[in-house]
């Protein structure tokens, strides 16, 4: 079983030419498994990602993972058509969504958890994700936890060190209610006090969809202050709001869909220019 605790660092390396831009797919919130889930619009997320050559993360929530004893939750039509009617509904589950990625698991570099694969390891003792990651068999996709950093070092020349850039993601998939009023962006603080040289901060979880920029003032070590952007983004989910949906009894809002896209830019005198696009 893996280990769902603590933080997690996960590193990768990359070459890089000035002036084309290297890509990161920031995902979360999948809900596989459930009926309401727009299944085509994660297709052609991921798509893009294999298209223009885009690395794949994924922060939690992969999984739907509503089973018949959620007695919150679970209606029989909850479950997508093709599990419904399945004894063993985990299974059948992690099977489903092996399935699905494996058109794009060459891309993913990293599974992260959410509080639905947390669930099902606390009341079922099933780990879904490491299943899952048996079932792809892809060396090269790692395990992120419910919180940690993955960090992309990217390489001109890999005899000349000084022409490696680095980009530093913290993520944690994220607790709490889906925050109708704030949309989230009071948590982009909290984790902006909580982390030291983060690019970027990701979070999921509430089914928001939102960026904002924040400045960083410091000095270097010849004493030249320099400002830093730190980029706070929330991904939101892929789920249809319908009938079935337990959401709409509860009077909760329709919430935006989607990812989000990094692209990163490495210019001739060797700085990072960062952009997010939802």
């Amino acid at each position: 079983m893996l280990n769902y605790s603590g933080y997690y660092c996960n590193v990768f390396t990359d070459s890089y030419t000035v002036k084309e831009p290297k890509y990161i797919m920031l995902m979360s919130d999948l809900h596989l498994g459930a009926a309401a889930t727009d299944e085509n619009k994660i297709r052609r997320e991921l798509k893009k990602a294999v298209d223009i050559d885009a690395r794949i993360l994924i922060n939690g929530d992969l999984f739907d993972g509503i089973l018949p004893k959620d007695m919150k939750r679970f209606t029989p039509s909850a479950v997508k058509s093709e599990l419904q009617g399945k004894d063993a509904l985990i299974n059948r589950t992690v099977e489903y969504v092996a399935n699905f990625l494996e058109p794009y698991k060459t891309h993913i570099d990293m599974i992260g958890v959410g509080n639905h694969e947390t669930a099902i390891l606390k009341h079922h003792s099933v780990d879904l994700v490491d299943l899952l990651l048996k079932q792809l068999d892809c060396e090269n996709i790692k395990f992120g936890g419910y919180t940690g950093f993955v960090v992309y070092r990217y390489s001109y020349n890999s005899n000349d060190s000084s022409r490696t850039r680095t980009v530093c993601i913290f993520y944690n998939h994220g607790k709490g209610g889906s925050a109708p009023v704030t949309k989230g962006t009071i948590d982009f603080q909290r984790n902006s006090a909580l982390v030291e040289g983060a690019d970027i901060i990701w979070l999921g979880h509430n089914h928001q969809r939102n960026s904002v920029i924040n400045v960083k003032v410091g000095y270097d070590r010849s004493g030249n202050v320099r400002f830093r952007n730190e980029h706070c983004v929330r991904t939101g989910s892929y789920m249809r709001f319908t009938e079935e949906m337990y959401a709409v009894n509860m009077g909760l809002s329709p919430l935006p869909h989607g990812g989000a896209l990094a692209t990163i830019n490495i210019n001739y005198d060797n700085t990072i220019k960062i952009e997010i696009t939802q």
